[in-house]
């Protein structure tokens, strides 16, 4: 992958792990599966044009629409951050979200997380999240490691039980698949 970062640094390959969308069209990451690949981008967004096999999701009513340079809508304030156990470093930020499937109680969530500009930390992050930024720029540190700025288009990864800190440098807004720690098929 061109511009894949693994970092290995307290061991486990899944510190950190960043796609961009060169990564995500040069196939590397379609076989990761169908959900994942729903979630990062639809076969729209990779120049592909909907089939009678193959139709878009959107037009069917059957999905939420997760390209790139789809409008969003139905993102509505949330509460403070630190009801979520974020530290707000500096700046005021303010999150807004809209869950599109699932709950934190009876997960996988899919949805959209949004932060206004910003700096916030957590000590130890609840669940495993992916996710794919559609608009802003944040610079992510996780565990402490090098820094990474994430913009349109970048895919990152942030493990159950790291540290996370967020430098909103633009408000940001994410395409997110958060899991826990259970089983994928019981």
């Amino acid at each position: 992958m061109s511009n894949s970062e693994i970092n290995k640094g307290s061991g486990r390959n899944q510190d950190r792990f960043t796609m961009t969308r060169r990564d995500l069209t040069g196939g590397a990451f379609l076989g990761m599966g169908g959900a994942l690949l729903g979630l990062a981008a639809s076969a729209t967004a990779l120049g592909a044009t909907p089939s009678a096999s193959h139709p878009d999701p959107v037009s069917n009513g059957d999905a939420s629409d997760y390209r790139l340079r789809a409008m969003q809508s139905g993102i509505e304030p949330y509460h403070p951050l630190e009801e979520d156990g974020w530290t707000i470093v500096s700046g005021s930020p303010v999150q807004s979200v809209r869950m599109d499937h699932g709950s934190f109680e009876a997960g996988p969530l899919i949805g959209i997380w949004a932060c206004t500009v910003g700096i916030i930390e957590m000590a130890e992050m609840p669940y495993h999240e992916f996710f794919t930024v559609f608009r802003g720029k944040v610079v992510a540190t996780l565990n402490g490691a090098a820094p990474v700025e994430l913009n349109p288009g970048d895919t990152f990864y942030v493990p159950k039980g790291a540290r996370i800190r967020w430098d909103v440098r633009e408000d940001v807004g994410k395409y997110l698949l958060i899991a826990g720690t259970g089983p994928i098929v019981a």
